[in-house]
């Protein structure tokens, strides 16, 4: 990620669980991301920002995402029912 306002490229770190601790289906992702950049020249600099507003944009992109791959996408045997339309 790029944060054009500061000129600082910023880490993110995503993983995607589909089961929970109780091994349910229960798909969610886990995001993670740094408070800090590099700058052009490579030092760290820190930064803040929205929160809330970060989670809505990425919700938005993350749905947007789906939906346009949706009829694309390619799930493992045991997913098929779970995913056998784009509502669920």
């Amino acid at each position: 990620m790029y944060s054009e306002k500061r000129g600082l490229t910023v880490g993110i770190f995503a993983a995607l669980h589909t089961y929970g601790r109780q091994v349910n289906f229960n798909c969610h992702i886990h995001l993670s991301i740094a408070e800090f950049g590099l700058n052009p020249h490579g030092k760290l600099k820190t930064f803040s920002f929205k929160f809330g507003l970060l989670i809505k944009q990425s919700c938005y992109r993350d749905i947007s995402l789906l939906r346009t791959h949706y009829p694309v996408l390619i799930l493992p045997p045991e997913l098929v029912a779970e995913g056998n339309n784009p509502q669920s």
